[in-house]
């Protein structure tokens, strides 16, 4: 019975990473990507070894190395997105949302509860009304910060 490999293949991270496979076999000679003790690439070590080393880079100019930088952070990010810490706009704004009705839904009863007089329940019934709408727009403003939709073909969409 054949073992199966956990990890990926110099090929696999490479095409991953967007270096050569060629590159990805220096690195690990060079002790820069660890390996599994079947042969296979740990793909989230191996990934985190490279950030590193992208980050640690001696000797190049400031432009490459703001590339590097940027690589580095492209990866780190496509990291977190494939762990699931990142969220899309759609799913963000419909917590919000939830989170919003809920909000407003348990304030509704509190002017009848706190007066009788009539006068003073409108103005904390328009008070509560101005603080809703603001507490929606702050979430809103934090929901554009969720990742744009994806569409089927896997290419992500912009807002419109």
């Amino acid at each position: 019975m054949a073992r199966k490999r956990k990890g990926a293949t110099r090929a696999e991270f490479a095409a991953h990473v967007g270096l050569t496979p060629q590159r990805v076999g220096q690195m690990i000679a060079e002790k820069m990507i660890p390996l599994r003790d079947d042969g296979s690439i740990d793909l989230d070590g191996a990934r985190l070894a490279y950030i590193d080393s992208l980050r640690s880079g001696v000797g190049r100019s400031d432009s490459a190395q703001r590339v590097q930088d940027i690589r580095a952070e492209m990866l780190k990010f496509k990291l977190q997105k494939e762990r699931g810490e990142w969220m899309r706009t759609k799913q963000v704004k419909e917590d919000f949302e939830l989170i919003y009705q809920e909000l407003c839904a348990s304030l509704i009863g509190l002017p009848a509860a706190s007066t009788r007089d009539l006068g003073v329940r409108k103005d904390i019934e328009e008070n509560l009304g101005f603080a809703c709408e603001r507490f929606k727009a702050r979430l809103s403003s934090v929901a554009n910060g969720g990742l744009p939709e994806e569409r089927d073909d896997g290419v992500d969409d912009e807002e419109d």
